[in-house]
């Protein structure tokens, strides 16, 4: 049976109804490619018929709000997709292909959508349904699971992230309980005294020594996990953005993976589009100490 209908790849509308692939290939594989293309052409197709079709909405009363939160919300797919570009083509003439972004989100793909994943995934949800046939596991899966993944992994690497900042403060209260614990372990000869415990240091003591190895060991080795976790993020913010079939139907996508790139990998005129088009709730300023 064939695993996958190219078409779905190259899907324009924001909707993902393959049982084939179970939504794991929908329009990314077109955006990959379409960032590798040299002339560009594709991408600009695209951006052409959607800014044609905004520019008429300013005329055409009747266009729904749906219809205008697509055309918004695409708009940052082709934005990220040159974005990818734009770091795609420096790589290539320095002869480092294989550094850019499209190569590590490849790589990434490489094992979702590899033999072993799909065999697993037929034996959950079953093979895709024949004959006019529908398996609804399977157009489950379509309907935002896999960027529901993506933007999963994006909030919890910033959770990470956060909690990397908070390793310092825990430090101090596990060395104290260790120096307070009994730490020899070799078994004493009958008759032998006890040996004592640590040397006695002042808790405060200990908290300054702390404080003051974090700036020399403790630094440098959380700048090299941030960087690794940031990475992390930006790329499954990307894929969230790029496999998503219709992101104005879907927060988290729109929350945890657009929203960080506007004004970067997402251009200003497609920021005011998109919070033209989507409730002004998603792009409200956070307040410190609300959830």
């Amino acid at each position: 049976m064939r695993s996958h209908y190219p078409a779905c790849e190259r899907a324009e509308q924001n909707l993902c109804r393959c049982q084939q692939c179970g939504g794991m290939m929908h329009r990314i594989e077109w955006a990959l490619a379409a960032a590798q293309q040299a002339s560009g052409e594709d991408r600009r197709r695209r951006r052409r018929s959607l800014d044609a079709a905004w520019e008429r909405f300013d005329e055409d009363r009747r266009a729904t709000p749906a219809v205008v939160a697509q055309v918004a919300v695409n708009s940052g797919f082709v934005d990220v997709v040159d974005w990818l570009a734009e770091d795609y083509r420096p790589a290539v003439v320095a002869g480092e292909e294989d550094r850019s972004v499209v190569a590590h989100l490849r790589a990434g793909l490489v094992g979702l959508v590899s033999d072993a994943v799909r065999i697993e995934m037929d034996a959950i949800v079953g093979l895709p349904g024949t004959d006019g046939h529908v398996n609804p596991l399977r157009l489950g899966l379509a309907d935002h699971f896999w960027c529901d993944l993506f933007a999963a992994i994006a909030q919890v690497a910033r959770d990470v992230q956060a909690e990397l900042d908070q390793v310092p403060d825990h430090l101090a209260g596990v060395i104290i309980h260790s120096r307070r614990a009994d730490n020899n372990l070799v078994r004493p000869k009958r008759g032998a005294r006890r040996p004592t415990k640590r040397i006695r240091l002042e808790d405060v003591i200990v908290e300054r020594v702390i404080a003051a190895a974090v700036e020399t060991a403790w630094a440098p080795v959380q700048a090299l996990y941030q960087a690794k976790l940031q990475l992390l993020i930006r790329h499954a913010q990307i894929l969230a953005i790029l496999i998503c079939p219709a992101p104005e139907r879907h927060r988290s996508v729109v929350e945890h993976c657009m929203r960080p790139l506007f004004g970067e990998e997402i251009a200003d005129p497609t920021v005011e589009r998109i919070k033209a088009a989507l409730y002004g709730d998603l792009f409200a300023p956070v307040v410190e100490g609300t959830p």
